[in-house]
């Protein structure tokens, strides 16, 4: 993520009425793909999705001519915008679509789908709602990318945006990560907001052949307890702070104040810290905890609701992946009460 304030004014407007102009057009393919769905050839058959019937064959692009609707947009800027909704469409969809697609198996074996289909016919679909800040992802159709020696690292090419847009160039400065992930491959996709701008790497990982294999749990005194006898509960960062006090100064501080996002960016930074000094040299698999869904639907207090375990798990993944350490999550629903040897399920074996 590459922050676009090397921008100038002139720059920068054009942007945004660029961004304004791909908000609207999203939100018309966005209506039309969910209230009349789409019709598309696959070789000789004729497929249909539609949100009332099928959802298991959304495209994954769509003919940006399905509707006609004035715009400033160019037909490659265009192209690009539907393609993303359909993207948007799959991923408000996704999870209906498995349970669906599981009824279809169960039914083919003669097992009892009953619990299944109450699960089908209870939940409703949600259409998705596009933010304000809208962040457009455009293809090599419209955008591409230049290495340079000077002042910055890359500069990004927009065109065929639409005739009232012009041309952009836009200066990206060249991070520490980017000279990192430079033997990889700079893809031809770019997300692109008010703000900043997402450049994607392919980069082939390798994977340790030899080492231990660790569990890793999460909290929130101790951020990260590893089982080898690792964890982050007496690391200090710079400023003598453990993740305990950030959590108490974040519950002193009131929600949403310019000191309170200041505390937040100072934890994240911290969990950064702890994280880049476990010893995992002699590691090959961290077996992690999932903890999506460990807080969903219950209060909490305002000291553990600025515990994120997504935070954690997104660093240590950043970092398991530079040293060539495979990470797996593993669910937590009864782990204290499953008998390790025949995995019989009782709370008593706590």
């Amino acid at each position: 993520r590459h922050s676009l304030k090397f921008l100038n004014t002139q720059k920068r407007v054009s942007l945004q009425l660029f961004l304004d102009a791909c908000r609207e057009a999203a939100q018309k393919y966005l209506d039309h793909l969910w209230d009349n769905g789409y019709s598309y050839q696959v070789g000789n058959k004729q497929v249909e999705f539609s949100i009332q019937q099928n959802l298991l064959n959304c495209p994954k692009m769509i003919d940006y001519k399905v509707i006609s609707f004035d715009t400033p947009l160019s037909a490659r800027a265009l192209s690009s915008v539907a393609t993303q909704v359909c993207g948007i469409v799959s991923a408000a969809t996704k999870q209906q679509a498995k349970r669906l697609f599981m009824l279809e198996a169960l039914k083919r074996k003669g097992q009892d789908t009953y619990n299944l289909e109450n699960k089908i016919l209870n939940t409703k679909l949600v259409k998705p709602t596009l933010p304000a800040d809208f962040s457009v992802e455009l293809s090599s159709k419209c955008a591409d990318i230049k290495r340079t020696k000077g002042h910055f690292g890359y500069f990004l090419r927009l065109s065929s945006l639409g005739k009232s847009f012009g041309r952009l160039k836009i200066p990206i400065k060249k991070t520490k990560i980017d000279i990192k992930l430079e033997s990889g491959i700079l893809l031809g996709s770019f997300l692109i907001s008010k703000d900043y701008i997402d450049l994607r790497y392919q980069k082939d990982v390798s994977r340790k052949p030899i080492g231990n294999q660790i569990g890793v749990d999460q909290g929130i005194s101790t951020l990260l307890t590893l089982s080898d006898g690792q964890s982050t509960d007496n690391i200090l960062n710079s400023h003598g702070h453990t993740s305990k006090t950030i959590f108490a100064k974040l519950a002193r501080q009131k929600r949403g104040s310019k000191a309170n996002k200041r505390t937040q960016k100072h934890l994240k930074n911290h969990i950064g810290f702890c994280i880049n000094r476990l010893d995992l040299s002699n590691v090959s698999k961290i077996n992690l905890e999932d903890m999506t869904e460990v807080s969903r639907g219950k209060s909490r207090s305002k000291y553990t609701s600025y515990f994120n375990p997504g935070v954690i798990n997104e660093r240590l993944i950043q970092r398991a992946e530079s040293l060539g350490v495979q990470v797996e999550f593993v669910q937590c629903t009864y782990r204290s009460q499953r008998c390790s040897k025949c995995g019989w399920v009782q709370k008593s074996n706590r």
